[in-house]
Order: structure tokens, then C-alpha cells, then sequence
């Protein structure tokens, strides 16, 4: 396995276009894959996300991230929303979708007793390895901290065609958001 220093160094990215965390879903042409795992097809690599991303300034129009803010640490996801911000150009966009705070606390924590959250704890966190949930609010202003606009947006939708229709999760109980750099 590739060690964290062993990023690749890119000055200028054969793509516009870049997939977070992408798992083994793997965008086609125009879109850089990027996750932890060692190896994928031509237009994957290896980043560790939660780390100074190995790309520079300014080189990104758009950027998607489905189903990874949730697995890392509140601190770890304020890094990795930084260097979005840092390596997406003026008026990029970044398709940020995770499982909401609020759609977890309506689909887990329904009935207020101990088994229901024992049970709760077990689903929501434990067997999918999830360590933290952000909420649409904390979303926006954490997101505005750093210099986006926001905009919630249904899966599928989005005031940009190359976002529409992108979503591979489209559970009610994530959020979507199109996070526009200033």
C-alpha cells in the first residue's frame, strides 16, 4: 500500500474534474478518481484526503464527494473542505453528499428508550464505520466559513449539467449540496 507521503504530484491535472473518495466507483472521461486504495484504472489515484492534497491551486471546476465527510473526524473533513476550496477555480463547484444528522436522528432514533438507541448505535455508526454526522445547518455554515455558497439540492438536480444526474446514493436520508467557491 502506497504511504501517505506518496501522493502523486500533479501540476496540472489531465482532468477538470475530480471524484472524492471515490470507492470503486470510478467516473469516465474528464474526472480524476481519487481515494486511499493502492491501485485503479488509468484516471485513478492515490490521495489521502484528510492530508495537503497533492494538486495545485486553482485546478478544478468541479468536484464530487458522495458518502465520506461521515467517516472521518469533525477536524479531518474541515481539512479536506479546505483543500476542495483551495484547488477548485473561481465558480467551481463541488457535489457534496453525505447521510444527514437530521435523516439519521428520523430513521434511527425514532423511539426515545435505551434499545432503540442501543440499536441506533449499531446501525447508524458502528457496522458502516460512520464517526460523525453533519446537519444541513452545520453543513451551510461551516461551508460559508470557508468561502462557498450553498445550495441544497435534490439527488440528480443541480443548476450545473455536469452534476445532474451524478449521485450514485439518493437515500432521503442523505443531504445534497452544490458547494460554489466565491
Amino acid at each position: 500500500m502506497p504511504k501517505p507521503g506518496r501522493a502523486i504530484d500533479v501540476s496540472a491535472p489531465s482532468a477538470d474534474k475530480i471524484h472524492y473518495a471515490c470507492g470503486r466507483v470510478h467516473l469516465g472521461e474528464g474526472w480524476l478518481n481519487v481515494d486511499i486504495r493502492p491501485s485503479g484504472p488509468a484516471n485513478y489515484r492515490y490521495v489521502n484526503l484528510i492530508d495537503r492534497h497533492p494538486f495545485p491551486d486553482g485546478c478544478f471546476r468541479f468536484g464530487l464527494c458522495e458518502d465520506f465527510i461521515e467517516h472521518v473526524g469533525q477536524a479531518d473533513a474541515f481539512v479536506f473542505l479546505i483543500e476542495v476550496y483551495r484547488t477548485l477555480l473561481p465558480g467551481g463547484v463541488l457535489r457534496l453528499s453525505s447521510p444527514s444528522c437530521e435523516g439519521v436522528l428520523s430513521r434511527h432514533y425514532a423511539s426515545l428508550d435505551y434499545r432503540t438507541f442501543a440499536l441506533a448505535r449499531q446501525q447508524a455508526f458502528s457496522e458502516l464505520g460512520h464517526v460523525h454526522f453533519f446537519s444541513r445547518q452545520s453543513v451551510e455554515l461551516i461551508a460559508n466559513h470557508i468561502g462557498f455558497d450553498v445550495e441544497f439540492v435534490n439527488p440528480g438536480e443541480s443548476r450545473y449539467p455536469e452534476l445532474r444526474g451524478i449521485d450514485a446514493r439518493t437515500d432521503p436520508i442523505n443531504f445534497h449540496a452544490d458547494l460554489t467557491k466565491r
